[in-house]
């Protein structure tokens, strides 16, 4: 579902309105690298959940800081509704980030299911 809900809400912060782009080639710009953002991260997660279900914290852990940070970026170029979106995706990550921190896989699994 996560992986969804992000890609939508990276498709919305990569569309300007066609009145503040320069052109539409700037415009196809932004959406390829929101898009490419998006894969990104998606990757990221799975990556994460793999490692999860192998039991390997330490590579979940190094998974979700990358993420944190790319969403902690995210956060200063989206406003409104999406900021504050981006903000609770990145506070359920370092909620798993915080349980494998205390070597709690399963809870961790929880966090990043839900």
């Amino acid at each position: 579902m996560k992986k969804f809900y992000l890609a939508a809400l990276l498709a919305g912060t990569a569309l300007a309105p066609a009145a503040y782009a320069q052109d539409a080639n700037q415009q196809q710009q932004q959406m390829q690298q929101g898009g490419a953002q998006f894969n990104e991260i998606q990757a990221q997660i799975r990556q994460a959940n793999t490692a999860l279900e192998q039991q390997d914290a330490q590579t979940a852990r190094e998974q979700l800081a990358q993420i944190i940070q790319r969403l902690e970026q995210m956060t200063s170029q989206v406003e409104g509704e999406q900021r504050q979106e981006v903000t609770m995706l990145r506070d359920q990550l370092v909620e798993a980030d915080t349980a494998l921190a205390g070597e709690d896989i399963d809870a961790a699994m929880i966090v990043l299911a839900e």
